[in-house]
């Protein structure tokens, strides 16, 4: 056994027969010879004593049982608290790996009986009397070498070349390299020995070391893969994976069975337990460009942090202090939301861009990745279109760029607005027309509108036999009139939102002149447009009017002293204009329109005050070359 002594006394203190007493008393009580029932052990102890400083500060008592013939140690220190006599201070005890079959350890004894194994160990200890037994890896105790562990596992790549995607990711958690040289890499099926034949088997201190089946960048999903395997191992079906050193000695074994192996993600080691990578980031190529699976090979692994749950126009204030963090924010939804996500991001110092995407509750990525930095009002808008229920809104930096930590504020928002394309549709008939239909957040002004999807709307027309829309939004003209689609995007919570749709359906007018002027002597309530027709007419002599669009002509035959009034209610921002004429020939203007606005009513009063029956043609045209769609209402007085 080595015992350490640790001493704060400031003057000199010389051994006297108090101190060789408290050797004598650990010779007797300390030696696993005592307790070593099995087999009387009549070799002799060493016991060196010696004081480097000369001062006493630090003494090294070094116990060892020279003749290495314990079978079974069953030392009895974890019911006597060891103490050094002469300050009171710990000592740390230690299982020499003289003893066979007994697991590396180092117990701790703090004063109250309670061990602690600091070392990386996947034995069991063979102290079980004592509490707080940690184990985390196995150390070798000819060298202090800790042992290599496993990191990183990649069993089921999706973007690579079949199974040339599949790696597995070493770490030297020491201070200094570590030659891995007659490793093995071992299956339920398969065997693979790690040899400097292949590569470089040291992994240098601290860092990371990739065995894989393929080195070509190419086909394993870009991670840099330092040793191969090529054909001769596989984790495809394996129920456990194994790292075995050279005398043969497992170093630790990964069962398979209840971890949640992810196609396209790595089974990354946190702790003592491995999960599928949280990362939004696949691996990084030469050229700057984001490919192939999720994980972190020849990086450190991700610290997934579950954050508090958002709820709409909160703002949850956290922050990222390291380049592997990844933030997550539990969300609930409903199939048909359209949400507006943002993560604002404060940095500290630096170049700093993150990535941001949306979750299933099965961790699954259902959104592609965004971008969001400290330079641009950043958010993304998605359309829950899967189910009811819990999702995740993450955030995580970008490793590509310089780290910096950073403030970040996440948020979200509902839409609650719809917008389309056009209010005021005219076709023609046996056209068509499709609807663009857009939702709008009136919470956040600063949002941009989505395109919904049809699968996420409905739509109705008021009246079909004018214009019919398929459930695809495409309108058809059926027949000359104006009728009004509906088009309305639905919450599955009952919540609905409207837009509506003026449809005005033409046919190429037959009045375009005056030869083919329609008689509307009796009076007429119609639907009419100038959309095809030609300009023929310009009404310059009359007053009250500008130069002149595409036209279409009416006549009444006016009896003495009768009076008529026009009526023109165009749809939209048509500009019409009226004038009435007495022989299209010379185009003598009668009576015109004052200039009112676009998408203003036109009125128009003319009276026969001739003794006879006279005919007036009366013309509607556009403003300035304008065209459109409109009611008109010719009554007599």
């Amino acid at each position: 056994m080595r015992v350490h002594s640790k001493k704060t006394r400031s003057s000199s203190v010389f051994l006297t027969t108090t101190t060789i007493l408290l050797f004598s008393f650990c010779l007797y009580s300390c030696s696993d010879e005592e307790t070593d029932s099995s087999y009387k052990d009549v070799s002799t102890i060493d016991i060196i004593v010696s004081d480097t400083n000369k001062d006493i500060e630090e003494d090294t008592i070094d116990i060892h049982d020279s003749s290495f013939d314990i079978v079974s140690d069953t030392s009895d220190i974890s019911g006597t608290d060891i103490t050094d006599t002469i300050q009171g201070d710990i000592i740390n005890e230690d299982i020499t790996s003289n003893d066979v079959n007994i697991a590396d350890i180092n117990i701790i004894d703090e004063g109250n009986d309670t061990y602690t194994d600091i070392n990386p160990d996947i034995f069991e200890d063979a102290n079980t009397s004592d509490t707080e037994i940690l184990d985390s890896g196995t150390i070798d105790t000819s060298t202090n070498v800790i042992q290599p562990i496993i990191n990183e596992i990649m069993i089921k790549p999706n973007f690579s070349d079949g199974e040339l995607g599949q790696y597995i990711e070493l770490y030297n958690p020491n201070n200094f390299g570590v030659d891995i040289d007659g490793y093995k890499l071992k299956t339920d099926s398969k065997e693979y020995i790690i040899s400097s034949t292949n590569c470089d088997t040291v992994i240098q201190p601290l860092k990371y070391f990739v065995i894989g089946a393929t080195t070509d960048l190419s086909k394993n999903s870009y991670a840099k893969v330092k040793c191969e395997w090529k054909d001769s191992f596989t984790l495809t079906g394996a129920q456990y994976l194994e790292l075995v050193r050279s005398d043969n000695q497992t170093v630790e074994k990964i069962m398979f069975n209840n971890l949640n192996v992810k196609k396209g993600s790595s089974l990354e080691r946190s702790g003592n337990q491995f999960t599928s990578s949280p990362s939004l980031i696949t691996f990084l190529d030469d050229t700057g460009l984001y490919k192939g699976d999720r994980g972190s090979p020849n990086r450190p692994n991700y610290i997934l942090k579950i954050k508090t749950e958002i709820t709409e126009g909160s703002v949850e204030k956290d922050r990222i202090e390291k380049e592997n963090e990844v933030l997550r924010y539990p969300i609930n939804l409903s199939k048909g939301d359209i949400i507006a996500f943002f993560a604002d991001v404060d940095r500290v110092n630096g170049d700093l861009k993150l990535f941001a995407s949306l979750l299933d509750n099965n961790e699954d990525f259902i959104t592609p990745l965004d971008y969001v930095s400290d330079i641009t009002y950043d958010y993304f808008i998605y359309q829950i279109t899967e189910y009811n229920g819990k999702y995740y809104f993450q955030i995580q930096s970008d490793f590509f760029y310089q780290f910096a930590p950073a403030n970040i504020e996440a948020s979200y928002y509902r839409a609650d607005g719809l917008r389309t394309n056009k209010n005021f549709v005219e076709i023609k008939i046996g056209d068509n027309f499709q609807i663009e239909s857009y939702a709008t957040f009136s919470q956040n002004k600063d949002l941009k509108e989505i395109r919904l999807s049809n699968d996420m709307l409905i739509y109705k027309s008021n009246d079909p036999t004018i214009a019919e829309v398929s459930q695809d939004g495409i309108i058809t003209g059926k027949n000359i009139g104006s009728t009004t689609v509906y088009v309305t995007y639905y919450y599955l919570d009952s919540t609905n939102i409207t837009n509506n749709i003026v449809v005005n359906v033409y046919s190429q007018p037959t009045n375009d002149t005056c030869k083919d002027a329609i008689d509307a002597t009796a009076g007429l309530n119609i639907y009419a447009s100038t959309i095809g027709a030609a300009d023929d007419y310009n009404p310059e002599e009359c007053v009250f009017s500008l130069f002149s669009g595409p036209d279409i002509v009416y006549f009444v035959d006016a009896e003495p002293n009768s009076t008529y009034e026009v009526l023109v209610t165009p749809y939209g921002s048509f500009d019409p204009m009226i004038y009435v004429l007495n022989d299209c020939s010379n185009m003598q203007c009668l009576y015109g329109t004052v200039l009112n606005g676009a998408g203003d009513p036109e009125k128009l009063t003319f009276k026969n005050e001739s003794f006879s029956i006279r005919r007036f043609y009366i013309i509607i045209d556009g403003e300035a070359g304008d065209y459109g769609s409109f009611t008109l209402s010719i009554t007599k007085k």
